[in-house]
């Protein structure tokens, strides 16, 4: 009864599952297994049974494999993730790096044109310090120079020799700034319509007038030119002795309080001593005036 039963669920799964069964594959130096078996039915028992085994055992393995499948697949996310990411913190860090450097560039130029502006500086000190020194040196000479002024008739004196200091500064016009500080000009010299430039420091050593007049100035030196090529075939004649005052430095403000007496009011009655300390405070300001 039994071995019926075995036989009719044998021939169940044959039916069901046509495909060749694992044992009859099996040969021992060249002798199928089934020839090992005196029954039958305990052959198809037994392979049945070897072939549950390896079903079991196969599906064992899939459910592995699938579960390394899936660890596999979850470490490969994990890495990929991790790789953007750190692909995202080195293209940061490139940006960084490129701005620092852009930065170092930008601190160093900056550097480089304090450095330069601080040694335009100092050159622009020393020059005015020798400056200042010719500036004392011709005040010292002024100061001289005043001792010579007849005590006599001071204010007049003072005024006339003022007016001649501003005739006898050189004739300028076109005067023009060449940059926008206003520190350097560039002009033409009235007489000769020769273009010359000069700082602000300088400026005072020209007189400013305007085209028409620059036109009158080329005449008269023309007319001047003239004349002494004329004395000097008529065998020429002698210059006279003139006493000039300082004519470097001063200001129109300096000029015009002369001009309006304050000279007078300041040496009206004192010595020649105090009159001569006036007068060089009148020409050439308190504060210059050792």
């Amino acid at each position: 009864m039994t071995d019926q039963i075995t036989d009719q669920i044998i021939e169940t799964q044959e039916e069901q599952q046509p495909t060749k069964y694992v044992l009859d594959s099996v040969n021992t130096v060249g002798v199928n297994v089934e020839s090992f078996f005196t029954n039958e039915g305990a052959y198809k028992a037994i392979r049945l049974a070897i072939e549950a085994k390896v079903e079991t055992m196969t599906n064992g393995y899939k459910e592995r494999i699938n579960e390394l499948q899936k660890e596999y697949e979850e470490q490969i996310a994990k890495l990929i993730a991790e790789n953007n990411e750190m692909s995202d913190k080195l293209s940061q860090a490139k940006t960084e790096l490129s701005n620092a450097k852009l930065e170092i560039e930008d601190i160093t130029t900056k550097r480089d044109a304090a450095a330069s502006e601080l040694a335009t500086a100092k050159t622009e000190i020393e020059r005015l310090n020798d400056h200042l020194q010719d500036l004392r040196t011709e005040i010292a000479i002024g100061a001289k120079a005043a001792t010579r002024v007849a005590n006599t008739n001071l204010e007049t004196n003072l005024v006339a020799e003022m007016e001649k200091f501003k005739q006898s500064r050189p004739a300028i016009y076109d005067v023009q700034p060449l940059d926008n500080r206003g520190a350097n000009f560039k002009a033409k010299l009235a007489e000769t319509d020769e273009e010359i430039t000069f700082n602000y420091l300088e400026k005072g050593k020209y007189r400013e007038v305007t085209a028409e007049e620059a036109d009158q100035f080329r005449r008269s030196a023309e007319e001047s030119k003239r004349a002494n090529e004329d004395l000097a075939q008529s065998g020429g004649v002698e210059e006279a002795d003139v006493v000039e005052l300082p004519t470097q430095f001063q200001t129109q403000e300096d000029a015009d309080g002369l001009a309006k007496g304050d000279a007078g009011q300041q040496v009206a009655g004192k010595t020649v001593e105090e009159r001569l300390t006036a007068l060089e405070l009148a020409v050439f300001g308190k504060g210059e005036v050792a």
